[in-house]
């Protein structure tokens, strides 16, 4: 598929891949190919008959053989005997909860890719932020089901063919390339699905005096402070304070906390934060294309990475940050849960 040269499609959800500036080509792992091709299995673990039937027909819709378990011990026995290319999981289960029995599995090397798909209450981040981090995927609530049903498939597709191309490769190569890191005076950073982990990961070793930090990651609204001040405290940064016209200081972090855009702007030399509640950007609010391209043209010396995610957010900022002399970053595929936004 070639289009245009300012043109782009989501490459996962059209089972392609980037072959060079706006060219795609199918990949290896492209979703039933012919009618003889076996279907993918799910393994849907709830207690909940209503929610598994839910799921089930999702399912079905995306073309996934499945099977259905009511309690972590009957996940175990099915799990024994077959393997199977996603499990969906919900948190709230009786004996055992979802989160007990993903730590458990994942310690006895389950490699499945896992999605957890609940009701959690804002009371309950922690619970959904530590699954996150720790061995799950990606969250979904139950109600996005019903309302968004393209980016559940999107969603699961992206997570099975990741899982596929991983299997397959028999030998990374990888190079050790040194590049001096400039003088910096702001860090940007963008992410989406398989964000938390990475995120917990990158900022872990900051060190008290470094440069602000912006963090866009695509995340439940209900969760997102939650996820601010976990950060936070996994860094030692300290939370800057995130309303419109706020200094942005060394050593802080910066997150949207609700609905809203978060960027920067600059007044009588000194950087400032903004705010915005303008429409959604690439379907998402807050956007790391508005992070990226508030940076552009203020003669700040930038770091900006765009890490693993599905979609294109992010793409176009990056792109501008580059061309005005931000020095960029995209996760590489290999370290990616899904290779989307670094990839595009």
């Amino acid at each position: 598929l070639v289009l245009g040269h300012t043109e782009a499609v989501n490459a996962d959800e059209y089972g392609l891949e980037l072959k060079g500036n706006s060219i795609y080509g199918n990949t290896q792992s492209t979703f039933r190919r012919n009618k003889f091709e076996k279907p993918r299995e799910l393994l849907i673990i709830d207690d909940s008959a209503v929610a598994r039937k839910a799921i089930e027909k999702l399912a079905k819709d995306f073309g996934y053989a499945f099977h259905s378990v009511a309690s972590a011990a009957e996940a175990d026995q099915y799990l024994a005997q077959r393997s199977v290319d996603l499990i969906t999981l919900d948190l709230h289960m009786r004996e055992v909860n979802g989160q007990k029995w993903l730590h458990d599995a994942r310690r006895r090397g389950l490699r499945t890719p896992v999605v957890i798909i609940s009701s959690a209450h804002p009371s309950e981040a922690q619970s959904v932020l530590s699954s996150l981090e720790t061995g799950a995927q990606e969250y979904i609530e139950k109600t996005t089901m019903a309302e968004e049903p393209d980016y559940v498939r999107r969603i699961f597709n992206s997570l099975i063919q990741k899982c596929e191309r991983v299997q397959t490769k028999t030998h990374l190569q990888t190079n050790n390339i040194n590049i001096p890191f400039p003088r910096t005076d702001l860090i940007l950073i963008g992410a989406s699905t398989g964000g938390p982990y990475v995120l917990s990961s990158l900022l872990k070793n900051m060190p008290e005096d470094c440069p602000p930090v912006f963090v866009v990651q695509h995340i439940s609204t209900n969760f997102a402070e939650s996820f601010a001040q976990r950060l936070q405290k996994t860094s030692a940064l300290k939370m800057g304070e995130v309303h419109d016209g706020a200094e942005v200081l060394p050593g802080h972090l910066y997150m949207a906390l609700g609905d809203y855009h978060i960027g920067i702007k600059k007044d009588e030399g000194r950087m400032i934060v903004r705010t915005s509640t303008n429409s959604l950007i690439n379907s998402h609010r807050p956007s790391v294309d508005f992070l990226f391209r508030s940076a552009v043209g203020l003669r700040f010396n930038v770091v900006a990475a765009i890490l693993t995610g599905m979609g294109h957010d992010g793409a176009r900022g990056i792109a501008e940050l580059k061309s005005d002399g931000a020095f960029t970053i995209a996760q590489s595929e290999e370290d990616c849960v899904i290779f989307g936004m670094p990839n595009e």
